[in-house]
This record gives structure tokens, C-alpha cells and sequence, in this order.
């Protein structure tokens, strides 16, 4: 009768617990076949323990008696292929690899252990992260989707368990728990009540909350206790798969494919070849055709009713075909033969086909038909924990040793009837009586000698003092069940190129957002595109952290956004009849979940659901996936402006030089790269010319199109967040001075392709075309130029079924959609209402007429016909777009002079002659009321000279922080440059003594302004504004004043108080360094390149750069190249400024105003001159005068004197006594030092 064995191990107990249950889908995503789930755990759970071993495996039971399973989720609702842990009945879907666990124990460094669990299906930790764990908060403020579901991943791998690894009784039950954040919180499981099945969830407390020892909580943490799992009984079909380990053909068990096979191997191999070990087999189930009477109980033979099905055969298949079917084979049996020199051990060896009744041997007596069969019929229990094999046959009966006869062959010697002795003595009608003494009938290694083993079938030995598998002298197994497990990754955060590995194509999102396969054109560099480039973040934490991949530049599906051409109603806020887009949505990832990692390197996913962008096969399902059959590389982006730059991928242009710069669209076309977009018949082609230029200006604020946020990733890694800004397109001015207002426009006509032609506002107004308004988006390279995409975001179309709009037509099927102008535009500002965040309510909603998320169409150039139309977005991989290069003009706007300065005559041209401006000190023009002591700028003819002691000619000193936009000068006369040197307070300059210092050079003399401040009362320099203007318009004149640069900045200082600079030079002839800070003597100026009322820049007129307007300073409108400020005109014989002045003091720029502020401005020239800036030919010391001349110095009144000359840097040129009143004295043309024995220094411009 057949009994449990119980000697085998302590507490051991056998089970049959092979169930023809599938525990789950054994096919994953990427074509992935996990191995199968038909052996099913045994259902004995009390096989206790008191120490871990490292090459052991473990269960874990809970206090009900279920075991610890992890398994993968595979539904596709909310299945990622990842990784769930459950609490299943034993024997009941519970798979043996999925419920067996490696446990590791590690000092925890204070007083007690970690444990680490290690699954040996899925070679995964017992792992999980707090940042996803649950909360009792979380879930009663709704921040978690359902089902509430905890899949493994993350950074707690230790978990506290016991005190220690060892110990005398058996472990009992306790709970699994982890403390983080400096132990102030506390990680547990728990069971997921919420979602069924005996799902565990992860859930974190603080450590108020849990309490001490966890008290608060402890009754909802599993609490569970290692055991050694149970024997399991296998039948032919997971012989064959080596416990879950490979597949069997599908049309039968008892076939593997070809290039798999079955075969055993020991851990001590014996010294004497044996067929178990040498020969691959195939396990073939025992039935009625081999084995008579299957179904029978037989106590000869040790069976009960059924027994027999327990045990199977194995063959040695012969020649296989390419399925694995053989028609040849042997046959493993327990042989009647002793090995050679042993009088006890049987052979184990192969019989050429079956055993049956014709090869059964003729010379036993007694032997029986299912006797012999027996021999060849073996039971295989497998041991989970030790991954062992015990082997039984049914039939291991030997010679009766004492007579060397056979005895009693009609029975069988195996674990039920074990004792050899006593089947001998037998009556040959019952059965023996089953001996605990003896061991159970297995294979096993025996020795002949102390050197010679051998393999054979007989009793374990019980008394050895050996655990199982010691009890068999070695340990069977499986040969090359060696697990190959799935290559967990992961990869830094950051933004990467993906590549498939199978089709060597990148992964993108077109310009719809839809994802694709694509590969770059040789004019395109796809570092210029976020939307080929993909976001990675971390979901969870460590080496092999879950990852989240976005988009860059297509935060969610996008595809979902479009109804055909137009949004999708999803999209819209259905408030205030549909006037607005609802555009602030949660970002959607391509993929979250696991990484993988082939032998190749290549990265892919095994997410089943993630049917992918290609291979999508349902209407329902996404395309905003990552295709979870190909293999990819992930390539890290290098470039820096993706990295770094908030404007990548669109054109960005600094607002404030819009103003003043001008770009031509160079069409990028292989045929022909000489194509610029131009006008042409009123409408725009690309031609070989370069006529037309463009200004852009941002486009209306209604929009919402200026830096316009989108994308994702910003903060990952330290990417930027993106910004994009659109632009209307304006066809440029004539000249570089007037404003013709012309933009792009789309003219879409009933029965004709809608095209785009230049148009004025007053006519979009008028609705005779759609303002074309842009984004410029990165998509080609023309050499090194970028070339972009003008997506038009303006759809002004709107359906009179989709609100109420009084303009529409009653019928809108007679004339179309209504072409809404620029007065659509007119949305009322949503009205959030009551709110506790409204800038973010305004930041969610944009006119329904913007397409600022993302664009309408695309501007696209009909090469047969040349002309600009629109094209959609939602293209194919292989559909061109054209694309324009966006060349700045080259045209300067301002003349340049040059850094050094130079000294220049301003003319205008008067007739066939010429007129100058000077410095008028004598009232020249008899203008009435001004001032006497205060010089204006005046105008005087060719061939008259302004006055004795005056030229025209005008020093024009640099702005050094002007720039070359728009260079700016200090228009000087009588300027007197000193060098920088040497300054002692009480010696002075350049004194050569131990206490001098830095001085810091300066250029000093009488500055140009415009006398804005005096005529508003904001200087008043002098009283009576009106003193100042001339019949209306404010008028130029100069003041004394320092230009000078120091580290602070730079900076002009106007003296006050009708102070003079011939009254602070001292005995040196230059200025002491205290009196520019005296806030008595100078008022302080900042010179920044920006326009002022003392800096003047030369506004060009036209391309021949050789005109221009003498440009000033209006506070609040001057801007660089703008159409309002301040220039200089001559009015009625007087510089004055030409700028409209209302009582309230606004700049006006209606028509009327323009054409006073340019057409009536002054038209210079100016041309070099050797003369100089000033009016001092004779400078006068008391009675003592000095007169400079050509090449030379005249001093008068000064016989028998000393004289000495210097030059700027103190250098001595002249030490001499003249003996005459009237002498000569030879010197270097420029600024001399003139210092007369006696007399205060002067200084002299010799020419």
C-alpha cells in the first residue's frame, strides 16, 4: 500500500501538486515568452526552519496559510507586464519559481538584521519605493487613479524582519517593514482590500502615525514566516519542461522541440558511466497501453487504484526531425544485471525500444509482464528549496542474495515494498509489510570500493546523518536549468535621441504631434527638433529605476486634439459658447514602466498593452505609445541650445531689435538654392531675387502666442522649460524711414487654392484676408543656417453650428464658413469668477481662433506654380514641408564713424552749395530772446566763416557703450583730450612725486544737446525755457562738460551755474579729479548707448548709406530704428528738433505727425576735416596772450619770460626765455601745454 514518506527528511512531506492549470498568459510584449506556470506549489506549509542557507529556497506563508507569490499583472487595462505581489492558496494558482524566494541577511548596524528577498522567477527583489507608496491621506484626497495597485520597483530592498538569522526554535510569524527618512517614517505591506485577490499594496505611515513598534497599524500588516517548500510529484509534460523551466511541443507533452532536450546531471558524479547521465531523454507519460491495468491496484507491486499514473518512462529518442519527433528510440531501465565484482548493486541501462513481454527476460522465474515493465517506470519528485531530484523506480528487484536465485520476481522492490528481505520471504500472494527502518527505493550513488561509484537503484541510507539530498550520496538536478533572467535597466534623466535597432529609424512626433518612425534628410540635423527627441524621468529610484518617456516637445497626445482638421471637442471649455481652447491638460508619457536590456545593449519593453504607434490595430486604442516590438538605442543629446536654450526648436528673435532689423526667406530647395521669397503680382514666390525683405513683429497679445510655454522636461536634468513666440510677417519699408504696413495675409477664394499675398491692416480689417501669424519651427539646415517652418496659428473660421455668432449666415451652407477677420478677436477675457488661482485659470484658456498649442497649418510653397499656400500639419515620414533660412538684412541702419572718433563738417545741401552747422556764439540768426552767454548750434553757408575765432568743424567722440546696432557720438567742440596719468593732491598732475596716483584721462570741452530738459523746466540751466525754442520747436546749443569712462561706467558731466572749464583747470592745464564729483560744479550724466538729449546717432535714409538724420532723444517713445523720436531739422534758418508736442507732452504718430517727424527732418552729409573742433586760436593769460598756428605758437607780451611747452603726457617739447614781445616758437601739430613764468597754463591747438 502506498505510504507518505516520512524518513526522507524531517517534517518533510511528499505532494502531488502538479495542476494542468495555466497560471497566466505565458506571452509577454516584445515577442517575449516567459517560461510556463503548470507546476504548481505543494500545499504542505509547515515544513518550518530556524537559520537561512544561501543555496536554499524559501516560501513565505501568511497566518492563513497562503503563500507570498509575485507574479506579472498581464491585463490591459492597467497591466505593464509589471510586477505584483499576492497572497495565493498553496497548490491553487500558485506556480512553484513564482512563490520561491533567496533570502539574505545583513547587520542593519544597529543591534539587528535586513532582509533582502530575491524571487527566482523573476530574479526581482522584494522591492518597493515610499514615493509611490499609499497613504491614508492620498486616498481620501483622491490623488491616486484606481485601482489602487503597488507594482514592484524602487529603492527598499532591506527590509527589517526578525533579530537575527539564526536561532534554536523555528521562526514564527512577523510583520515585513522598513523605515526611511531618517526613521521618521515607515514602509509596510499591507492587503489590497480595494482592488481583490489578495493583492499586497505598499503603504508608508509616519512614525507618529504608525505608533511605537508600529502598534497603530500592526493588525493591518502581513506578518509571514519561512518554510521549505513541499515535494512535488511531476508528471511526463514538466519532466520534459524541467519544472517550468522550458516548453514542450504544443501538440503534445511528451515532445520538445528540437533543439531542446532533457537531461540530469549530480553533484558528486560517479566514477562508472551511467545512462541517466550521459543520454538526453524524453519523458513519456505511463498509460494502459504500455503498463496492463493501469487503472489497478496491485499489491505485488507496491501500487494502490491510480498509482501508476504517477510514474513515467524515459527514452532516448533516436534520429529527430526538425519538429523534435523521433520514430526510434531506448528505453532507461533498472536492469536485472549486478555491476561487475558487486553481488548487490543493480545497472541501470537502456533497452532498445519498450519493455515488454518479448524482450522480458526467459530466465527469471516468476517475473510477470508489468514486473518487467516496472523496471522501466520511474516516479520523479522535485524539491523546490533544494532544487533537487529524488528518483523512484517502480521496480528495483534484485537476485535473492543468499541463494543467488531469483525470488518472488513477480513483485516489486520499490518505496513502498522497501524491504528487500522481507518480499523474499513472501508468500507470493500478499503483500510485504512496509519497513520505516529502510529507506525508500530511489537512485542513488553507491560505492563498490572507496574509489569506485557507481549509480544505482536501491534504499536511501537513513542513518548517514545526511539531509536530503546527503541521503542519496548525491544530489540530482536538472542539467542546464540555468535561468535566464529578463536584463532590468535603466537610464540617467536627461533628453535622448530613440533609434530603433530593428530599422535603424528614429522615433519622432510630426508636426501634428504624431508619432512615427522617421529618418533625417541630408539638409536636416534632428538636433534642432524637440520633437525627435524624447524626455526620460524617473518613476522610481536606483540602478534599475522605472522610467517615465515624453515627448520633448508634444507633451500629451496631441493626436487626440483633432477631429479631422479642427480640434476635437475634448479640447474645448464649453464656456461662453465655445469662445475658448481648455489647453492646460496632464502630460501623457509614450511609455512608464520597466526598461530591458538584450545581450546587444539594445533597450526595449515588454508592455503588452503598448500595441505602439506602428503596429496599433484597434480604433480605440492610443497611437500615443512607444512600440513595444522593436528594439532601441537610446542616444543622449549632446547639443548644447537643446540643452540649454528655452527657444529651441522655434526662431526667437530679441524683441527689442525687432525694430530695426530686416530678414530676407531664402526658400531651401536642392534644385536651386538662390530662391527668396518674394512679392510678386501681389502674391509671394520664391524667385532668384532679393527684393523683398521682412520686419516681424510679435504677434497680437490676444494670442497668447508670445513666450509661449509647451513641452516637457523642464527641471529633468536642468532642461529649460520651452517657450515659443509667434511673429506676423511685414513686408519691409521702401527706405529705411517710412512704414508702408503691409503683412503676409492667407486670401482663401471660393473655387481656389487658398494662397497668401501681402496685404494692409485696413484691408484684413476689412476681411478681405486672414492676418497670417507664425511660429517659425526649426525642421531643416541650409549649410549652417537653420531653416524653419512658418506655421500659421490663426484659424479664423469658425462654424456656425458651433456657436452663436450674429454675423453668420442663417444658412451657412450657401457661403461657407464665415471669414472672421481681426474682429473676431474680440473675445471677452474668459471671467474665472471666484477663484483661488486665477493667473493659472487665465494661463488654461485661449480664443478659440488661436492655435498657440500648437499650430493650424503650415505655410507651404507650390514649386509648379510658385506660389504660398497652406498644406496641414498631419503629414508622412516622406511629405516635404518647405522651409525658409531667415537671413538678417545686412543694411545698417546707422552710420558708423568708428571707435576712435574723428572730427567731421555736417552739411545739408542747399542748392548747388552747402550749409554747416557750427557752434553760434554770437546770435547769428538774430533769434529773439536768446540768451547771449549760451551758444546754440547754428547753421551758416559754404565760404562763410562763422566768426574770427570759429570753424565748423565738430569732434564727434564715441559712446563706448553704444552699439553697433546704432554707434552713438558726443558732438564736441574745442575738445581737449587728456591721457591717463599720474595725480597728486598736492603736486597735480603727472608730478613724479611719492604720493601720486591713478588719474583717469577724460575728453573736456563744450557737448551738443537737445534742450528738451530746459524747455519742459527738468535741467533749467538757465531760466526762461522759451529762451530755448525757436517759433515753437526746442532748439541744440552746448554746454561745458567732462566725457570720461571709469569703471563704474561711462558718463558725461555738465557743468552747473554757468561755470566755465577754463575756471577749474589748474596750473597742469587739465582738471583736478575732486571737482568732477562736486556735486556744486557738475551734474552727472549717464552715457549707455541709450538714446539721451547729449548722444546723437546717424540715422541712414536709404541703401547709398551716404544721407542721414542727425537723430536725438524723445523721453518715452526714442527706440532704436523706431518711426518715433526726435531728429534735427532746419526751420526757418535754426537747427531745431522736428517732433510733435500736445499740451499733455504725448508724442503723436498719426499721419500728419509722421510726416512732420520724417519727411520734414534734415537731410545730412558730413565729410572729414583737418580743422579742428574749436574756436581758441588765441587763448589770453592776463595781458599775456598765446595764439596757436600752423605747425607753431605765437606769445605776445611776454619778452623775458620763461616759457615752457608740453605735450598731454607732461612730456617737456619747449624751456626757453623769448627776449621778444611778439615771438615764434616752433611745435608739433596737436594739443600743447602752454605755461607762461608767472601766468596760469593754457592750453593750444596748433594745426
Amino acid at each position: 500500500m502506498s505510504k507518505t514518506i516520512t524518513s526522507l527528511i524531517a517534517g518533510l512531506l511528499l505532494s502531488v501538486c502538479v495542476s494542468t492549470h495555466v497560471y497566466a498568459q505565458n506571452y509577454g510584449g516584445h515577442k517575449i515568452t516567459y517560461r510556463p506556470t503548470e507546476v504548481m506549489s505543494s500545499d504542505e506549509i509547515d515544513n518550518e526552519v530556524n537559520h537561512f542557507e544561501a543555496d536554499k529556497w524559501y516560501q513565505l506563508v501568511d497566518e492563513d496559510g497562503k503563500l507570498l507569490v509575485q507574479y506579472r499583472d498581464l491585463s490591459y487595462d492597467y497591466g505593464t507586464n509589471g510586477l505584483i505581489l499576492k497572497l495565493v492558496e498553496p497548490s491553487s494558482g500558485c506556480p512553484i519559481n513564482y512563490s520561491l524566494w533567496s533570502i539574505k541577511a545583513t547587520d542593519d548596524g544597529r543591534s539587528g538584521k535586513n532582509f533582502v528577498f530575491v524571487n527566482k522567477e523573476t530574479n526581482m527583489e522584494l522591492e518597493y519605493g515610499h514615493v509611490k507608496a499609499y497613504t491614508q491621506e492620498g486616498l481620501e484626497n483622491g490623488l491616486y487613479d484606481y485601482p489602487y495597485r503597488s507594482f514592484l520597483g524602487g529603492c527598499t530592498q532591506n527590509w527589517a524582519w526578525y533579530t537575527t538569522d539564526k536561532q534554536v526554535d523555528d521562526f514564527d510569524f512577523a510583520p515585513l517593514y522598513s523605515y526611511f527618512s531618517n526613521q521618521d517614517s515607515v514602509l509596510v505591506l499591507q492587503k489590497n482590500n480595494d482592488y481583490g485577490y489578495n493583492e499586497l499594496q505598499a503603504w508608508k505611515y509616519s512614525k507618529t502615525e504608525a505608533g511605537d513598534a508600529m502598534a497603530n497599524i500592526i493588525g493591518d500588516i502581513i506578518k509571514v514566516k519561512p518554510i521549505l517548500a513541499g515535494g512535488i510529484i511531476l508528471n511526463a509534460k514538466t519532466v520534459n519542461q524541467m519544472v517550468d523551466f522550458q516548453y514542450t511541443n504544443n501538440w503534445g507533452a511528451e515532445s520538445l522541440p528540437k533543439d531542446k532536450n532533457l537531461q540530469f546531471d549530480a553533484t558528486v558524479k560517479p566514477t562508472v558511466a551511467s545512462p541517466l547521465l550521459t543520454n538526453q531523454f524524453i519523458a513519456v507519460e505511463n498509460d494502459d497501453s504500455y503498463f496492463p491495468s493501469i487503472n489497478s491496484a496491485d499489491a505485488l507491486l507496491g501500487l494502490e487504484s491510480g498509482d501508476a499514473y504517477q510514474y513515467v518512462r524515459l527514452q532516448v529518442p533516436g534520429e529527430r526531425d526538425r519538429e523534435g519527433d523521433y520514430e526510434t528510440y531506448s528505453t532507461l531501465y533498472v536492469s536485472t544485471e549486478y555491476f561487475p565484482n558487486s553481488s548487490k548493486d543493480l545497472k541501470l541501462d537502456l533497452m532498445e525500444g519498450d519493455l515488454d513481454a518479448s524482450n522480458m527476460p526467459d530466465d527469471i522465474t516468476g517475473l510477470t509482464p508489468k514486473a518487467w515493465i516496472a523496471r522501466s517506470l520511474f516516479k520523479f519528485t522535485y524539491y523546490p528549496s533544494q532544487d533537487s531530484l529524488v528518483i523512484e523506480p517502480m521496480n528495483a528487484l534484485q537476485k535473492n542474495a543468499p541463494s543467488g536465485q531469483w525470488v518472488n520476481a513477480q513483485y516489486a522492490f520499490n518505496s513502498t515494498n522497501n524491504d528487500m528481505a522481507a518480499i523474499w520471504a513472501a508468500n507470493g500472494v500478499a503483500a510485504p509489510e512496509h519497513n520505516d527502518t529502510y529507506g525508500p527505493v530511489v537512485l542513488r550513488l553507491a560505492y563498490l570500493t572507496d574509489k569506485t561509484s557507481v549509480l544505482t537503484a536501491k534504499n536511501a541510507e537513513l542513518d548517514g546523518g545526511y539531509e536530503l539530498p546527503g541521503s542519496l550520496q548525491t544530489r540530482f538536478f536538472f542539467k542546464n536549468r540555468d535561468f535566464d533572467y529578463l536584463t532590468r535597466t535603466t537610464l540617467p534623466e536627461g533628453i535622448y535621441f530613440i533609434k530603433s535597432a530593428d530599422n535603424g529609424k528614429n522615433v519622432v512626433a510630426n508636426l501634428a504631434g504624431r508619432m512615427m518612425f522617421d529618418a533625417p534628410e541630408d539638409d536636416q540635423n534632428y538636433d534642432d527638433m524637440p520633437a525627435t527627441m524624447w524626455v526620460v524621468k524617473h518613476t522610481g529610484c536606483g540602478d534599475r529605476s522605472t522610467v517615465a518617456i515624453y515627448n520633448r516637445e508634444y507633451a500629451f497626445d496631441y493626436n487626440t486634439l483633432f477631429e479631422g482638421e479642427t480640434p476635437s471637442v475634448d479640447l474645448r471649455r464649453y464656456y461662453d459658447r465655445d469662445y475658448y481652447w481648455d489647453i492646460c491638460r496632464d502630460t501623457v508619457p509614450v511609455f512608464e514602466g520597466q526598461l530591458y536590456k538584450d545581450k546587444d545593449g539594445n533597450i526595449f519593453l515588454i508592455n503588452e498593452n503598448y500595441t505602439g504607434f506602428e503596429y496599433n490595430s484597434c480604433s480605440s486604442c492610443s497611437l500615443w505609445m512607444l512600440d513595444h516590438l522593436h528594439n532601441y538605442n537610446f542616444i543622449p543629446v549632446t547639443d548644447n541650445e537643446a540643452l540649454t536654450s528655452e527657444h529651441h526648436g522655434y526662431k526667437h528673435l530679441d524683441p527689442a531689435s525687432l525694430l530695426y532689423t530686416k530678414y530676407r526667406l531664402n526658400y531651401n530647395l536642392f534644385a536651386n538654392g538662390n530662391l527668396y521669397l518674394n512679392v510678386v503680382d501681389n502674391t509671394f514666390m520664391p524667385i532668384e531675387s532679393q527684393s523683398t525683405t521682412y520686419e516681424l513683429e510679435i504677434a497680437p497679445e490676444d494670442f497668447k502666442a508670445t513666450n509661449y510655454e509647451f513641452g516637457y522636461g523642464a527641471g529633468v536634468a536642468g532642461l529649460p522649460q520651452l517657450s515659443r513666440t509667434a511673429y506676423v510677417l511685414k513686408v519691409s519699408d521702401k527706405n529705411l524711414i517710412d512704414n508702408d504696413k503691409m503683412y503676409i495675409a492667407l486670401v482663401e477664394e471660393f473655387g481656389k487654392t487658398a494662397y497668401y499675398q501681402p496685404m494692409s491692416r485696413d484691408d484684413i480689417e476689412a476681411g478681405k484676408g486672414k492676418l497670417g501669424v507664425f511660429y517659425l519651427k526649426a525642421d531643416q539646415r541650409k549649410d549652417d543656417d537653420k531653416c524653419y517652418i512658418l506655421i500659421d496659428i490663426f484659424n479664423n473660421k469658425m462654424n456656425c453650428d458651433e456657436c452663436e455668432c450674429p454675423e453668420c449666415p442663417e444658412n451657412p451652407d450657401d457661403n461657407g464658413p464665415y471669414p472672421a477677420s481681426l474682429t473676431l478677436r474680440n473675445t471677452p477675457a474668459p471671467d474665472p469668477g471666484d477663484c483661488d488661482d486665477c493667473e493659472e485659470y487665465e494661463k488654461c484658456y485661449i480664443p478659440k481662433y488661436s492655435y498657440a498649442f500648437n499650430g493650424w497649418r503650415q505655410a507651404h510653397c507650390i514649386d509648379g506654380i510658385g506660389k504660398l499656400s497652406i498644406t496641414k500639419l498631419d503629414k508622412e515620414a516622406e511629405d516635404r514641408s518647405s522651409a525658409f533660412a531667415v537671413i538678417t538684412d545686412d543694411r545698417p541702419l546707422y552710420m558708423d564713424l568708428g571707435e576712435e572718433g574723428k572730427t567731421i563738417n555736417l552739411s545739408r545741401a542747399r542748392g548747388a552749395g552747402k550749409e554747416f552747422l557750427y557752434e553760434d556764439s554770437n546770435n547769428a540768426v538774430n533769434v529773439p530772446g536768446a540768451k547771449d552767454e549760451f551758444n546754440f548750434l547754428g547753421l551758416t553757408a559754404e565760404m562763410i566763416k562763422p566768426g574770427e575765432n570759429s570753424t565748423t568743424a565738430i569732434y564727434a567722440d564715441y559712446v563706448v557703450k553704444s552699439t553697433d546696432r546704432m554707434p552713438q557720438y558726443l558732438l564736441v567742440v574745442r575738445p581737449d583730450s587728456v591721457a591717463d596719468g599720474k595725480w597728486c593732491n598736492t603736486h597735480g598732475y603727472n608730478p613724479g612725486c611719492e604720493h601720486e596716483g591713478d588719474y583717469n584721462g577724460y575728453l573736456a570741452g563744450s557737448f551738443l544737446i537737445n534742450l528738451t530738459d530746459s524747455v519742459k523746466g527738468g535741467t533749467n540751466m538757465l531760466n526762461n525755457p522759451d529762451a530755448y525754442k525757436w517759433q515753437s520747436y526746442t532748439r541744440l546749443g552746448f554746454v561745458d562738460g567732462v566725457h570720461q569712462v571709469d569703471a563704474d561706467g561711462e558718463y558725461l558731466y555738465i557743468l552747473k551755474n554757468g561755470k566755465k572749464l577754463a575756471d577749474l583747470r589748474t596750473k597742469d592745464g587739465v582738471l583736478d579729479p575732486r571737482d568732477l564729483y562736486n556735486e556744486e560744479l557738475f551734474e552727472k550724466k549717464p552715457v549707455d548707448g541709450l538714446h539721451k538729449n547729449y548722444a546723437f546717432s546717424l540715422r541712414y535714409t536709404d541703401d547709398d548709406h551716404k544721407d542721414f538724420l542727425l537723430e536725438s532723444n524723445l523721453d518715452g517713445v526714442s527706440q532704436i530704428a523706431s518711426f518715433k523720436g526726435a531728429w534735427v531739422k532746419i526751420h526757418n534758418g535754426v537747427p531745431v528738433l522736428a517732433e510733435f508736442t500736445v499740451e499733455n507732452g504725448n508724442h503723436e504718430d498719426d499721419d500728419k505727425n509722421m510726416q512732420e517727424l520724417i519727411n520734414q527732418s534734415q537731410i545730412f552729409n558730413l565729410e572729414d576735416t583737418d580743422d579742428f573742433a574749436t574756436s581758441n586760436d588765441e587763448v589770453s593769460t592776463s595781458t599775456i596772450s598765446v595764439v596757436a598756428g600752423t605747425g607753431s605758437i605765437s606769445i605776445r607780451n611776454a619778452g623775458g619770460k620763461m616759457i615752457v611747452v608740453s605735450n598731454v603726457l607732461g612730456q617737456p617739447l619747449v624751456n626757453q626765455t623769448v627776449t621778444s614781445d611778439n615771438a615764434t616758437i616752433p611745435v608739433p601739430q596737436g594739443v600743447v601745454i602752454v605755461s607762461v613764468e608767472g601766468e596760469k597754463a593754457v592750453k593750444a591747438i596748433v594745426k
